[in-house]
């Protein structure tokens, strides 16, 4: 349905009312004040929305309200949990959705959606689903790796965005990053309030923005709910993003 209301033609030659130019500039005005503005449409978050629901029940309102779910809408969200398993969404109370793999099928697996990662789904009125837009070779590797005690990461859980969490053990648990292969990432999520340490091999630093760990350093937190990016480069271990609360080379 079109978003302008058009007023009857005018005949060439002739006089138009200012009633009909009138209602020519508030249609125009109405229409235009539907879409994006250009500074959301600038920053790409025309569809951004944020979570406010419960970890695996997602429920989000859309920047321009929506009237019903149609074919190939995006949302783009930035979870308040991560998820635990199966999930769904509901968007701007138009019902509770199903959120699936882009196999067309399969359900989430714990970790698929990390708290403050900005994930991006499109519905199919095919499946009635939301389906997470990324490839499908990386989500069959994004499996969560629970620790028990402190240990080195071996080179398949810091590889194609795998999670890694503490899993509640008394101790501080510390995972070591292995020898340094470029292109290497994982994204770490702290589950339980004990201190869960990523730590630099010897000689490779850890670098947040524009500071720089002495080499072998750390980042650390104890608060649920904090996560962090980090990927292996050719200077060190990079940081692209965290969430929570991060101390470094404490």
């Amino acid at each position: 349905m079109s978003t302008f209301t058009a007023i009857g033609a005018i005949t060439p030659g002739s006089r138009a009312r200012s009633s009909s130019v009138n209602d020519l500039n508030s249609n125009a005005a109405a229409a235009f004040a539907l879409l994006p503005n250009e500074t959301k449409l600038s920053l790409g978050t025309a569809t951004a929305a944020i979570d406010t629901g419960t970890a695996n029940t997602y429920l989000v309102s859309m920047p321009t309200t929506p009237v019903g779910y149609a074919d190939n809408m995006a949302v783009v969200m930035i979870p308040k949990t991560s998820n635990t398993g199966a999930s769904t969404i509901n968007v701007d109370s138009l019902g509770v959705v199903a959120i699936k793999l882009q196999d067309g099928s399969s359900a989430l697996g714990a970790g698929d959606i990390v708290v403050g990662v900005p994930v991006e789904m499109r519905y199919s009125s095919v499946t009635g689903c939301f389906h997470i837009n990324q490839a499908p070779d990386v989500y069959r590797v994004l499996t969560v790796y629970t620790k028990i005690t402190s240990t080195t990461l071996i080179a398949a859980e810091v590889s194609g965005l795998n999670t890694v969490h503490n899993d509640g053990a008394g101790a501080e648990v510390i995972l070591t990053w292995p020898a340094l292969e470029t292109g290497q990432e994982a994204v770490f999520y702290v589950n339980d309030a004990q201190y869960l340490q990523i730590k630099a091999p010897a000689g490779v630093t850890i670098r947040i923005g524009a500071v720089t760990s002495a080499a072998a350093g750390y980042v650390r937190s104890n608060v649920v709910g904090s996560w962090i990016r980090i990927k292996a480069m050719p200077d060190g271990l990079v940081v692209f993003g965290s969430g929570g609360v991060w101390t470094y080379d404490e």
